[in-house]
């Protein structure tokens, strides 16, 4: 499959009792294609503890299990806006 570099495709939302994952297929640098997952993170987890390898390969594997470990090409954080998440409900978990 081939995208524009516009192009970006909302595949899914993916939720469990402890963890819920958004799922995008976007364009990726070379054009054909790479996976983007969001993750929640606690109220009181650091950014780096956020962000190390072993947090997010813990959310892919609750999610996406494999033997192996997974290419992670970029990481960072999103703040949700506290107005945002008391209307979609996610004002415990964001």
């Amino acid at each position: 499959m081939t995208f524009s570099s516009s192009c970006l495709v909302v595949i899914g939302i993916i939720s469990r009792p402890a963890r819920w994952v958004n799922l995008f297929k976007i364009a990726g640098d070379d054009g054909k294609g790479r996976w983007r997952a969001c993750f929640p993170a606690e109220i009181d987890e650091s950014d780096d503890h956020a962000l190390s390898d072993e947090t997010i390969h813990d959310g892919f594997s609750e999610h996406f299990p494999k033997n192996g470990s997974y290419n992670l090409v970029h990481r960072n954080l999103y703040k949700t806006h506290q107005r945002v998440a008391a209307k979609s409900g996610w004002a415990a978990h964001s």
